[in-house]
């Protein structure tokens, strides 16, 4: 798991997700980077992750892949294989993509990807916002349990 995953997984543990990391299926190897589970309110958000740090600009062939990807029957499978046989009928499975802004080019290309994504069923969350979400809940922690909510508090407290 690398650094983005683990940020990911600390917001989605904030908001009272169990994660399971690098979900494996298929035969060619693919993963889901988090599946992450509320098992109270039936919902499972399958999540796939993509960070960049320097501006990028997602083309139509790299969309087209991740929507491949989320809508793979193995992975359903794979998902079903967790969850058990009737998760469909109960719950609610929320395909999530978190990335950075920068990701989907310059700013204003945001908007359009977005609505692109929403098309095809799948939210997005940005790592800027989850990062203001994440240091606002260490700013509030006293005992850390999570490195990068320790991590945040750690920058805080530098400043």
């Amino acid at each position: 798991m690398n650094l983005s995953e683990n940020i990911a997984q600390s917001w989605l543990e904030s908001k009272d997700f169990f994660c399971l990391k690098n979900v494996y299926y298929g035969q060619r190897n693919h993963d889901i980077d988090i599946l992450a589970i509320k098992p109270k309110k039936l919902k499972i958000w399958d999540c796939e992750i993509k960070c960049h740090t320097g501006t990028s600009n997602i083309y139509a062939n790299k969309f087209d892949e991740i929507i491949d990807n989320f809508y793979d029957s193995e992975r359903l499978e794979k998902i079903k294989s967790i969850i058990g046989e009737d998760f469909s009928e109960k719950s609610t499975l929320v395909r999530v993509f978190i990335t950075t802004k920068n990701y989907f080019g310059n700013g204003s290309c945001c908007q359009e990807w977005e609505e692109r994504f929403s098309e095809k069923k799948i939210n997005v969350y940005y790592f800027e916002d989850i990062i203001i979400k994440l240091t606002e809940i260490a700013s509030r922690t006293k005992k850390f349990n999570d490195l990068t909510l320790l991590s945040l508090k750690l920058k805080e407290m530098s400043e």
